[in-house]
């Protein structure tokens, strides 16, 4: 099934050092805080968000960088947290700071 798709633009809320898995797969957890104002039906509604990320291998490199407060555009899917977890994360495919 296809259509799992995330893009989301907003600040870096916080982001734990760097992890490397027993098979050596690096990866780094960060939240991002995003705000804006969307129309929903016809009125101006204030939006407010925390994502928590998963930057995996190669943008997990990027993304150990990253500093509180910097404005970042993530792109990624959505997936479950852990096996024992049906919260959602998004798994970060692209990651630029802007």
């Amino acid at each position: 099934m296809a259509g799992n798709r995330v893009e989301l633009e907003g600040r870096v809320a916080a982001v734990e050092p760097m992890r490397v898995s027993p098979a050596g797969v690096a990866s780094v957890r960060f939240t991002v805080r995003h705000e804006s104002t969307r129309e929903e039906a016809s009125m101006p509604r204030k939006v407010e968000v925390a994502m928590s990320m998963v930057a995996v291998g190669s943008v997990a490199e990027a993304a150990k960088r990253l500093e509180t407060g910097a404005q970042v555009r993530v792109e990624g899917f959505l997936a479950r947290a852990s096996l024992k977890s049906e919260w959602p994360v998004v798994h970060v495919e692209r990651l630029q700071v802007i």
